[in-house]
């Protein structure tokens, strides 16, 4: 048994997915390099496929509850792994990426982004039943690409 609920960090999943999805279209919207701008739109609509994953687990998840040693210990031990939420949502989201000023600087906040949200789903696939873990591993592995687009983005900016 693990040391919160599935259900509890499969919901903080679809939050974050749509988190990085916000964070991506106005990343888009604000970028100056096409490239940038082209990766940053495929990244959002995976976000959301990956939110949509996340959120049909949550509804087969059921109502697990595992009891807490204190108050708020789960919140604050997704919230540790994701050091305060991933990233903006929403409108916060367009000033966030937008306020970060180049095209460099906001690859490299949404590389940020991808390693935080990785530490949490490599914590949900540790705590899923066996017949849930292909999905998750999946999304991880798509995950782990996000981080080679972005590196690789960010390393082509570097040279010029």
């Amino acid at each position: 048994m693990g040391l919160f609920s599935i259900p509890l960090v499969l919901k903080t999943a679809v939050d974050e997915e749509q988190r990085g999805a916000d964070f991506y279209n106005s990343m888009a919207a604000c970028a100056s390099s096409k490239r940038v701008k082209a990766a940053a739109e495929a990244l959002a609509a995976v976000e959301l496929r990956h939110k949509d994953e996340f959120a049909a687990m949550l509804e087969n998840a059921g109502g697990v509850d595992e009891a807490e040693g204190y108050a708020g210990e789960h919140e604050g031990y997704i919230a540790a792994l994701l050091d305060r939420r991933a990233g903006p949502g929403g409108a916060d989201a367009a000033k966030a990426a937008c306020d970060l000023g180049s095209d460099a600087d906001m690859v490299a906040q949404a590389l940020i982004m991808e390693r935080r949200t990785l530490l949490l789903y490599y914590e949900l696939r540790d705590q899923m039943e066996s017949r849930d873990r292909p999905r998750v591993e999946a999304v991880i592995d798509e995950e782990k690409e996000h981080v080679v687009t972005l590196t690789d983005l960010l390393v082509e900016m570097e040279r010029g």
